[in-house]
This record gives structure tokens, C-alpha cells and sequence, in this order.
């Protein structure tokens, strides 16, 4: 564990991660044990918020589901142009957000956990250091996570289980210091069992971190482009121009 520190004073509702003062766990022994510290077994999630964008519901990403489906379609009368606005309502998306900042879950004690697997086998996690209304960037939110998470907010947590993993991709960043090198095993994921048989997984990929809803048959749930449109807002949040060398 690597101690951080910050003193979760944020300004102007901004979060900057060297202000946060959630340590670094890269064991999966010790991600377990503080998880049963704070006792996320038993409570009920009634809100997640996420502190960053979901990248995959920005307007480039939309774009491009747009002309990955119109280049599978092989029916002229169904051609449509391939930007956002023309995706198919049938389209299936998954209940899914790819995000680089902490997310946050909300109990009905008023308690919150933030949870920050945006590096490769490491994560920060804490419990009341966050506030729910704390943003990266002023209003970035570009999903109605309500709704994307709807077959988890209401229900109580079980149980955790704390995926291990041998090695990285080699392409994957490392995660910080030389400590984990020496571990036998890394954290490849972290999953909240939920009451209904479903669960709440996150997943790091390469520097960004998956967090989805899962079922018993280990797939990720789905949702329609249509019943998910009215939650979306694609141009809430714009990619930076990449710099000119």
C-alpha cells in the first residue's frame, strides 16, 4: 500500500487527484481487507456518480458505433448515414462506461465509497473522501448513470470478490513503483455482488477502467441505443486536440 497526502480539500468542486488522500493497493489480500474495513457488505447502493466522462458516450465514440454498424448493414434499404444522430435504436450497447477518474457509490447510510481503477493492477479506494457532487471538469457529465446502472442502484451488496492476475500486457502501463514486481499475484479486477444475481465489476484497460454490469452467465449486460438516447449527452464532454510535436 502506498500512502498518499492529500487532504481532500477540492476547489471549486474540481477534483485533482494529488489532493485525494485514498492510499494506492496493489495487493489483492490487502484490497480485500479494506473493503472489509469499511464494511461494503450489507449496505444498499442507492446512487453511483462518476467523477470524470464516460468516454465511450462522447460524440467521437458515437461516431464511431455509427460506422462500425454501417459498414456490417448489407441492406441497401436500411443504409443510414454513419454519424451518431443516424445510430440504429436497435443498436446494442453495453451497460457499460470506460472512465479515467473515480467513481463513487452511494449507500443508504449517506456513506460513499470512491473507487479508482484507472491504472493497471492497482486501485484507490476510500470511503467518505469524496463528495457525490465532485467533477474533473465542470459539468462533464455526459450519461444518466441512474440509468445505465439501473439493475444495480436500489439493491444491497453481498459480497466482493477480488480477481488476481499473473502478468500485464506488455503494451499496458506499469503500475506505480517497483513494490509490485515482488508480488506472486496483481489485482486484475474488482467485482460488488449484488442482490438479483447481478454484479458491479471494474476493470482496468490500459490507463482507463471499465466499470459494468455483469450477470451470472459472466456477460456484460446490454441496453438499446434507443431506451439509453434520452440519458445521453455526447457533447457534454470533447476530447483535447492532440498537441503538435
Amino acid at each position: 500500500m502506498i500512502k498518499m497526502d492529500g487532504d481532500n480539500v477540492f476547489e471549486s468542486g474540481i477534483f485533482a487527484p494529488e489532493r485525494w488522500s485514498a492510499p494506492v493497493i496493489q495487493d489483492p489480500a490487502e484490497l480485500a481487507a479494506c473493503l472489509r474495513k469499511y464494511s461494503v457488505a450489507g449496505r444498499r447502493i442507492t446512487a453511483i456518480h462518476s467523477v470524470g466522462p464516460a468516454y465511450n458516450f462522447t460524440r467521437e465514440w458515437l461516431n464511431n458505433a455509427a460506422f462500425a454498424a454501417m459498414m456490417a448493414n448489407t441492406d441497401p434499404d436500411k443504409a443510414f448515414p454513419p454519424v451518431a444522430e443516424f445510430l440504429p435504436d436497435d443498436t446494442v450497447l453495453n451497460r457499460l462506461m470506460l472512465v479515467d477518474k473515480p467513481v463513487i457509490l452511494e449507500f443508504e447510510t449517506g456513506d460513499t465509497l470512491a473507487v479508482d481503477f484507472s491504472r493497471p493492477a492497482e486501485v484507490r479506494v476510500s470511503l467518505n473522501t469524496l463528495p457525490k457532487e465532485l467533477k474533473a471538469l465542470p459539468d462533464c457529465d455526459n450519461v444518466d448513470t441512474a440509468m445505465l446502472f439501473s439493475e444495480i442502484i436500489g439493491r444491497r451488496v453481498l459480497g466482493m470478490q477480488v480477481g488476481r492476475r499473473k502478468d500485464l500486457p506488455e503494451d499496458w502501463p506499469q503500475p506505480t513503483g517497483e513494490d509490485w514486481k515482488n508480488q506472486e499475484t496483481l489485482i486484475a479486477f474488482l467485482m460488488f455482488q449484488m442482490e438479483g444475481g447481478v454484479g458491479l465489476a471494474f476493470e482496468p484497460y490500459r490507463d482507463t477502467c471499465r466499470v459494468f454490469v455483469i450477470g451470472r452467465e459472466k456477460k456484460i449486460h446490454t441496453v438499446s441505443y434507443g431506451m439509453i438516447k434520452p440519458f445521453i449527452r455526447p457533447d457534454a464532454y470533447t476530447p483535447p486536440e492532440p498537441e503538435e510535436n
